[in-house]
């Protein structure tokens, strides 16, 4: 016999400007059809895509669902030179809370991928980005500003799509 107790989380984006209308969370059923509407998305962009330049994925969140969300993000999306993932992670190391055994093993898998991943850094906004035409692109392209937690050095990178994993908190049932 089992009991499970799941009383869901709650997500703040308003925390980060720009958060709310630029990244796609990943907690809900719903935030999973949208992920996929905007993979077909990604996958029609990809497509027509005449310079080779590769699709340009950032996940946020170093837990489990951040680093399963990017290799399965690298897979759906042909990996090799059609996608570029980075998996960025304000903790000292990914899959902090895991065991040894799991955090190496996440750690072996994502660097085997070739998937960039970003320790001890802070996003600090997110901007919109134009188009190829100077049009903007539903909110899906942005710009992803960060801050290293090490040394306060600033970066900026550009992503096709910004993917949420981190934050969530349990949620309040008073």
């Amino acid at each position: 016999d089992a009991l499970v107790v799941a009383t869901g989380a709650d997500l703040n984006l308003a925390s980060v400007p720009g958060a709310e209308e630029h990244a796609i969370p990943f907690y809900t059923i719903e935030q999973c059809y949208e992920l996929r509407k905007r993979f077909n998305v990604l996958d029609s962009i990809s497509e027509r895509r005449s310079d080779g330049e590769p699709l340009k994925v950032v996940i946020i969140g170093g837990g489990y669902s951040g680093v399963e969300m990017s290799l399965n993000t690298l897979e759906r999306l042909g990996g090799g030179d059609k996608v570029e993932v980075t998996l960025v992670h304000r903790g000292e190391e990914i899959l902090q809370y895991a065991t040894d055994f799991n955090r190496k093993t996440g750690q072996e898998s994502l660097k085997k991928a070739g998937i960039q991943v970003m320790t001890k850094t802070n996003v600090v906004e997110i901007t919109s980005a134009d188009n190829d035409n100077g049009q903007s692109d539903n909110n899906q392209k942005c710009h992803v500003m960060l801050q290293s937690s090490v040394n306060g050095d600033n970066s900026v990178l550009d992503a096709d799509l910004l993917i949420w994993t981190a934050g969530a908190t349990s949620t309040n049932t008073q």
